[in-house]
């Protein structure tokens, strides 16, 4: 009996170690950053305007409240460009989707005399 589980826990302990690494690679690999960019890049086409940048700043996690619960926010930063109505029609298709973005902060900057405008968006992924 003693030597079936003295068995049973070294076998255990097999099975973690070799689970560890393998649950580390996934932890480590980012795929929120995919989801996002498929999101406003749909969003943005549908409402006429260009993708120019999407990235996650390094060290973009930051802690946010929901309720009383406390959840970490994974921080993007998009940069579009267009007319101001197609920045509204991204806006109302950004509502839509099923994936939870928050806006934190707001850059629109006109470009040209056309009415086109620059948006940096900084959203949080929560």
């Amino acid at each position: 009996m003693k030597k079936n589980a003295a068995q049973l826990e070294a076998r255990i302990h097999k099975l973690q170690s070799e689970i560890q690494p393998l649950s580390a690679k996934l932890v480590s690999r980012d795929y929120e950053t995919a989801q996002v960019v498929m999101a406003v890049m749909k969003s943005a086409g549908a409402a006429g305007l260009e993708l120019i940048n999407a990235v996650r700043p390094e060290g973009s996690v930051s802690v946010a409240s929901l309720g009383q619960q406390k959840v970490e926010a994974v921080m993007h930063e998009i940069h579009l460009k267009g007319p101001y109505a197609g920045f509204v029609k991204f806006l109302q298709s950004m509502q839509n989707k099923e994936i939870a973005l928050t806006i934190k902060s707001l850059e629109i900057v006109p470009v040209s005399d056309k009415g086109e405008i620059m948006i940096v968006l900084h959203l949080a992924l929560l």
